[in-house]
């Protein structure tokens, strides 16, 4: 597995070439490559005025991206919510099936 681990598996965090050899009680062994693609989703921050007053809104923005959908905890599906109370309010930024997810709070 490249790092001299006995494990029957590894965590993979970045992409790359993973070989393992695999050797049975006899001293017989068997090599296999495996080239791993990790991709990151996209960059999730909710921007706006996290502070409000009575009777006042504000509105709260996904970032924008060619290709990402959203979908807020409101149900709301555009790019920016407007809220007028306090809360938590979360929103999942989707491109090419990598998700990322953040709350305000």
């Amino acid at each position: 597995m490249g790092n001299g681990s006995t494990s029957r598996s590894i965590n993979v965090t970045q992409g790359g070439t993973y070989t393992v050899t695999v050797t049975n009680s006899n001293g017989c062994s068997s090599t296999c490559s495996k080239t791993i693609t990790v991709t990151q989703g996209p960059n999730c921050s909710i921007s706006g005025n996290t502070s409000i007053c009575r009777n006042q809104s504000t509105t709260l923005s996904a970032p924008s991206g060619s290709g990402y959908s959203y979908l807020w905890s409101t149900g709301s599906h555009s790019r920016t919510i407007s809220v007028n109370h306090s809360g938590t309010y979360t929103v999942r930024v989707t491109k090419g099936g990598c998700t990322s997810t953040l709350a305000l709070m």
